[in-house]
């Protein structure tokens, strides 16, 4: 294309980085007389907030003075651009307007100057729970914060089950891709309506959820990653038109999926690891990303190793006869002493049990007798006689279950109680990571006594208790002053690839680095699971 050979005023702005200008200017930059306007620019950010007003007529032969010196810092004053792009621009040449500028390339054209009108999302999608932040590319602020529980959980609870959905065919996969995007266009209309945005001005999303998630998010049928080798089809980030996905943001807009390390380690460890940074510290850590499908990173201070294991979503509250997202009312921490103590979310009544007052309910059930190492939990006639009575009555017969009541209805609700099964689903969940976890230290030698410094990644973690987690057997006893609960990384690193170029270099670099161990080929992982399972005896597990 020739010189912007265009009568009439444009603005455009810059859909990725313009490092030789983040470089020379960092503050903005007054009006020279020949009419460009350069505004700040971070050497890092996909979307700088700079655009250039060109005055007609703006020909070549105006020679070096404004042309040439837009040239020698980077600025792109001769982007190619599509033969649909040119469609549009012909009809806007008479017009005011702005031009969408991607890798050097003219995407769109848009009415009227919308440079001030710049954002973007970061996605979480977890097996369970979808989370977006809606930013502001300009200023890098977060606006607004959005879940929702991943419709995908109609088709099964687990990977696996989704997996073996979408194998029956191509109707069933577009199902279950269906379903995410429509839980996506959700999320994208509140978190607009939330700061009143136009959706059309939405340019870049950045997605970070495991292989299986991006998998079915794109469309793409994750058969082969339900059988050995557990190949994945997608090798590296991806980078695809939004409207292609039919994701309702700007029609010029694209969506950057995080790359995965392998079929059961995905993108969302991969955004885990640049968001806290850990193997940049010159320590030996571990990382636990606490979720529907645990996954493990160990750093020795050299290289990292990881893997998966399946805990179920216990942890999120699902599956539990009263367990709930961590929302209003939801019991999140809990202690037994003379009565039974429980704290819950907005301090309202007792509506049900979210992840982290699972941890801590059965924490205390080990701590008081009502549960025994190996997970089961004593019938009512039996604790009577070993447990206090006002704290033995609690236990009740709940169908073909124990139950102990967390918190009583009254007159304005139902009780909320943990049952037998909802302790085994915590044990499986506890057993599989803590296998997880003796696998990488084996792998590498190390001793629970080697670690520094062990990040815990989810969301239900902001409420966790070191202690509660020991006393479980998830994490050893030595590691409780050495923990760092690091919140939501997916989302963390999602919003990092989002806005920096050089984080999205680095996430397919660390995906290409980091080794996988494969739990399920090693010998004698069954004998360790099943050693995995039981309570610890003391403090230790």
């Amino acid at each position: 294309m020739p010189a912007l050979n265009i009568f009439s005023t444009v603005f455009l702005f810059i859909l990725s980085p313009i490092k030789n200008l983040g470089k020379r200017f960092n503050k903005s930059i007054k009006r020279p007389a020949s009419g460009l306007s350069l505004l700040t620019c971070s050497i890092n950010k996909i979307l700088p907030p700079g655009f250039v007003t060109l005055r007609s007529p703006l020909r070549p032969r105006m020679g070096s003075g404004t042309v040439e010196k837009t040239r020698a810092v980077g600025f792109p004053i001769e982007p190619e651009c599509r033969l649909e792009v040119l469609r549009l621009l012909s009809r806007r040449l008479s017009e005011e307007g702005t031009a969408v500028i991607k890798n050097g390339r003219i995407v769109g054209v848009e009415d009227g100057d919308t440079t001030g009108e710049i954002y973007g999302a970061a996605i979480d999608i977890g097996t369970t729970t979808v989370v977006l932040s809606l930013i502001d590319m300009i200023t890098g602020k977060e606006l607004a914060v959005v879940s929702a529980l991943n419709p995908q959980k109609e088709f099964g609870q687990d990977v696996l089950s989704r997996i073996s959905h979408a194998k029956r065919g191509e109707p069933f996969l577009l199902e279950l891709q269906k379903s995410i995007i429509d839980c996506v266009n959700d999320l994208l209309e509140k978190a607009s309506q939330k700061v009143s945005i136009d959706k059309k001005h939405i340019y870049e999303i950045a997605v970070a959820a495991n292989t299986t998630m991006t998998h079915l998010f794109l469309g793409v049928n994750p058969e082969s990653i339900g059988y050995a080798p557990y190949s994945p089809v997608l090798a590296g980030g991806i980078d695809v038109k939004a409207k292609t996905l039919g994701l309702d943001i700007s029609p010029f807009g694209g969506v950057y999926c995080v790359p995965a390390i392998s079929g059961y380690v995905g993108g969302d460890i991969v955004a885990g690891i640049i968001a806290t940074g850990f193997y940049k510290k010159g320590e030996v850590a571990l990382f636990i990303d606490i979720g529907t499908n645990g996954e493990i990173v160990l750093f020795d201070g050299c290289e990292m190793v990881a893997c998966s294991c399946v805990a179920g979503p216990a942890l999120e509250g699902v599956n539990i006869s009263c367990g709930m997202r961590a929302a209003s009312g939801a019991i999140y921490e809990a202690k037994i002493e003379d009565d039974v103590f429980v704290r819950t979310i907005g301090d309202e009544r007792p509506k049900g049990i979210c992840g982290s007052g699972i941890v801590d309910l059965v924490a205390e059930l080990l701590k008081v007798g009502f549960v025994e190492q190996s997970g089961r939990m004593l019938p009512p006639a039996e604790a009577q006689k070993i447990i206090r009575e006002d704290l033995a009555c609690r236990l009740i017969e709940k169908g073909t279950s124990i139950a102990f009541v967390v918190a009583y209805g009254g007159e304005h609700g139902d009780d909320v109680y943990i049952t037998a099964r909802d302790i085994r689903q915590v044990q499986l969940a506890k057993g599989a990571v803590w296998a997880g976890i003796r696998s990488l230290l084996k792998e590498k030698r190390l001793s629970p006594n080697d670690i520094n410094r062990v990040y815990v990644a989810g969301a239900f973690g902001a409420h966790l208790r070191p202690q509660s987690l020991s006393r479980i057997g998830m994490i050893a006893a030595e590691w409780e002053e050495r923990l760092v609960f690091a919140g939501n990384t997916s989302k963390a690193g999602a919003l990092m690839c989002l806005l920096s170029r050089t984080m999205r270099e680095e996430a397919e670099r660390i995906a290409r680095k980091v080794k996988c161990l494969e739990l399920s080929t090693l010998e004698g992982f069954d004998r360790l699971f099943a050693d995995s399972l039981r309570f610890p005896e003391g403090d230790r597990p």
